[in-house]
C-alpha cells in the first residue's frame, strides 16, 4: 500500500473508473479490480488486491503497517 496525493486519487478514479476497486471505513467496492483506492483518515492510499482478505461479506486488509 502506498499514500498518493489527492490530484492523482482523482487522476487515477477518472482514469479507472469502474476498473478499479473502493475501500473506506464505510464499506468496500472491490469486484473483480486488481488495485484498490484506500481512504483513510483523510489520505489517499493504492493497494493491490493481494493486501487483502475475505471473510464471507467482510473485506479488510491483511495487515495495516
Amino acid at each position: 500500500m502506498i499514500k498518493i496525493s489527492e490530484q492523482l486519487e482523482k487522476l487515477i478514479s477518472k482514469e479507472l473508473n469502474g476498473k478499479i476497486g473502493h475501500y473506506s471505513d464505510f464499506g468496500a467496492v472491490i469486484e473483480d479490480c486488481e488495485f484498490i483506492l484506500i481512504y483513510k483518515q483523510g489520505n489517499f492510499y493504492l493497494a493491490h488486491i493481494s493486501e487483502f482478505e475475505q471473510d464471507g461479506i467482510f473485506v479488510r486488509l491483511k495487515e495495516e503497517k
